[in-house]
């Protein structure tokens, strides 16, 4: 068991080797990468309304001539 253990442990170093980098940006920009992702997600949140309000616009509108037909 110590032998499959010891064996999957020689992998680490690498691992480590590009994690480690990616850490140590990430702790460096960590208020840049946050404020992105907020935006990111802000802009699909807006989108999402507009869309919503787009389609509300033309079922109102789709309602309002079927009331004018009637």
């Amino acid at each position: 068991m110590q032998q499959l253990l010891i064996a999957g442990a020689d992998g680490l170093p690498e691992w480590q080797m590009l994690w480690d980098p990616l850490v140590a940006w990430l702790k460096d920009w960590q208020f840049l990468v946050g404020s992105l992702i907020a935006l990111i997600a802000g802009m699909i949140t807006v989108r999402a309304i507009n869309h919503q309000i787009r389609e509300r616009r033309v079922e109102s509108e789709e309602q309002r001539q079927r009331l004018v037909r009637a």
